[in-house]
């Protein structure tokens, strides 16, 4: 199964984040074998780490074994407009819960796993197979 690595961690590994860098780090290496790579919501929220520098971006994702070529169909915001209506059942919420529902959507239509540290994809996300660096934390 492949692995879809959420912008948490993604973050973690780049900016070297003090809490969470290492175990981040260590769950790629886990399910690098498994394939890994990034929703296209992703690919996009990261865009300010190198100031739009598209060949910058995509040298770092390969450089830790991140595929990025991803493509995304009508059916994909379809599922994620119906899973973010009923996590917000009708109220708008401005946290990255819209990123979080296109993200969850994209891994579920594809069978694939997610590796992210965000409880609210369990929520949202029943189904899906997710695995949680932080479990790596103490290891």
């Amino acid at each position: 199964m492949k692995w879809v690595v959420d912008t948490c961690i993604v973050l973690d590994v780049w900016l070297k984040d003090e809490e969470f860098h290492e175990c981040s780090c260590r769950a790629l290496n886990l399910k690098r074998r498994d394939g890994l790579i990034i929703a296209p919501p992703t690919y996009i929220e990261l865009a300010p780490l190198h100031r739009g520098n598209i060949e910058a971006h995509n040298e770092d994702l390969e450089k830790h074994g991140i595929a990025w070529h991803a493509e995304w169909e009508w059916d994909d915001t379809v599922k994620a407009f119906a899973i973010y209506d009923r996590i917000c059942g009708g109220i708008y919420k401005p946290r990255r819960v819209a990123a979080d529902a296109l993200i969850g959507a994209w891994a579920m239509k594809r069978g694939f796993g997610l590796i992210s540290r965000d409880v609210d994809f369990s929520r949202m996300f029943p189904w899906i197979k997710i695995f949680d660096p932080s479990a790596l934390k103490n290891f």
